[in-house]
């Protein structure tokens, strides 16, 4: 095993976030190696442990942040990170769904809600001869229940939303943080099939078409929806129009981003075809970060490994990246059978599917240490080589289990896999810091620069520029940075 230990700008976070109380880096990857090896037949499990501590001690791979928190820990939480729901439009369901979540965020994952089933703001509510509050409304209610619950109790709640471009209030949707500065701790993100696109690509000036409960609506330049049948002489937005004010409020506060729902569900294994919205496998929203898409009350855990930490002398071991992809798939895979979960429906869901992430960080480290430019020829396959070396190790680990333990009970006969999916690509934040390499597969954007945690600033600098330059020279350079 590699001698590793954190960053000292890690340093920090781990003791605010990760550790137990009196445990060190060693002892942190010791718990949580032992705990996810229980998973195992009592034979192998001292193997498996070992191989789990192995690959979290040297920095080679991670999971996701509430499985380093939460694993062997003397308190109830989740190791997930990746939750979504998709309420239904009653009242009943908005509030088992906020329950849900709150659940969600108290044991340390994230919620996304898909919200495109709910009626539209104004419309009656028969039951109370009142009006409906529409999908903000109701993402506003969230956002004051993520008030109340800190995820675990180390940061605050993350969250995201997602409507459906042909909802009738989607303009009302998309704007909905340019106005409110209170559901910044919500990302959003705006549906869309391809039927929008392709109307996008040959008719931009005709009129925008929003559906809801049998009905068509047209939207007005202020946002408000009128039937299609009531429109008269009245200036309404078109396709082009929508897809101006999404990239307008994008370019004010990053928000709202998109998913290509029909993409997504092309590839889903457990529907018949794109257009099959009513099966609970549809994979209608994704996480609050975004990196894989989920079904109603659907969960997803996830690990990363550190590209970097497999390039020596200037070349990529293959043989050992495969091995970690490897190792990965079963470390996450053993995490779904020793997790608690926030709710018996989730852990029934997560059961069925069984659903894992193996992704990636440190991708421009490892370009820094191969010689490569970030976006060359030589950039581009090696990408090719990482992603097939991590499609094939990660599916051949995945057979080996199902063989050893039957395939997810959702699949199909023809399924060979123990897990409906295995790769993604995650933003790895705290990860990529505790492992002291670069972000995911984002190239480097500065050399140096400030981290603010928690009101704190810390001066950082990257690691592939800590390898280059002697230290008493990069002092030189941050302090002539600081004149």
């Amino acid at each position: 095993m590699t001698t590793f230990q954190p960053h000292t700008s890690a340093t920090k976070i781990l003791e605010n976030r990760y550790y137990q109380d009196g445990e060190t880096w060693e002892k942190l990857c010791r718990r949580v190696a032992h705990a996810t090896a229980q998973a195992e037949p009592e034979k192998i499990r001292s193997k498996w442990e070992e191989k789990f501590f192995s690959m979290i001690a040297s920095g080679e791979g991670l999971p996701n942040t509430p499985a380093l928190v939460n694993l062997g820990a003397n308190h109830e939480g989740c190791v997930a990170a990746c939750f979504s729901f998709r309420p239904e439009d009653s009242m009943a369901s908005i509030m088992e769904t906020s329950r849900l979540a709150a659940m969600t965020l108290k044991f340390g994952g994230g919620a996304g809600f898909e919200l495109s089933l709910l009626r539209p703001s104004g419309a009656p509510v028969q039951s109370t001869h009142k009006q409906a509050m529409g999908p903000v409304g109701v993402m506003k209610f969230y956002n004051a229940v993520g008030e109340m619950v800190t995820q675990a109790g180390i940061r605050k709640a993350a969250m995201i939303a997602i409507l459906r471009v042909d909802h009738p209030d989607v303009v009302r949707f998309m704007t909905a943080k340019n106005e409110d500065r209170k559901l910044a701790n919500f990302n959003i993100s705006v549906s869309i099939p391809d039927s929008f696109m392709k109307r996008l690509s040959s008719d931009p000036n005709k009129p925008h078409i929003a559906r809801f409960g049998g009905k068509q609506y047209h939207i007005l330049p202020t946002g408000e929806a009128i039937l299609r049948t009531e429109r008269g002489p009245r200036e309404v937005l078109s396709v082009k129009d929508i897809w101006s004010v999404l990239c307008e409020s994008a370019s004010i506060n990053g928000d709202p981003g998109v998913y290509f729902v029909d993409h997504a569900n092309r590839g889903n294994p457990l529907i018949d075809g794109v257009n099959d919205t009513d099966s609970e496998f549809y994979l209608a929203g994704t996480n609050p970060c975004s990196e894989i898409p989920l079904e109603n009350q659907g969960a997803c855990i996830l690990g990363s490994i550190d590209l970097a930490k497999f390039v020596a002398d200037g070349e990529l071991d293959s043989t050992r990246l495969t091995e970690a992809f490897r190792t990965m798939t079963r470390f996450l895979e053993d995490m779904i059978d020793v997790s608690a979960w926030p709710d018996k429906a989730i852990k029934e869901k997560v059961l069925k599917t069984r659903r894992i992430g193996v992704g990636v960080m440190g991708f421009a480290s490892t370009l820094d240490k191969l010689g490569i430019r970030y976006g060359s020829e030589e950039c581009m396959k090696a990408i090719d080589i990482i992603g097939s070396l991590r499609e094939t190790a990660t599916s051949e680990e995945s057979k080996k289990l199902a063989k050893e333990r039957g395939t997810y009970p959702a699949a199909r006969k023809e399924e060979k896999h123990r897990n409906v999916a295995l790769t993604t690509v995650a933003p790895t934040g705290s990860l990529a810091m505790i492992a002291n390499t670069s972000w995911s597969i984002e190239p480097h954007l500065y050399w140096a620069f400030e981290e603010r945690r928690n009101d704190e600033v810390r001066f950082r600098v990257l690691p592939a520029v800590e390898e280059i330059i002697e230290k008493e020279k990069l002092d030189d350079l941050i302090d002539q940075a600081f004149i």
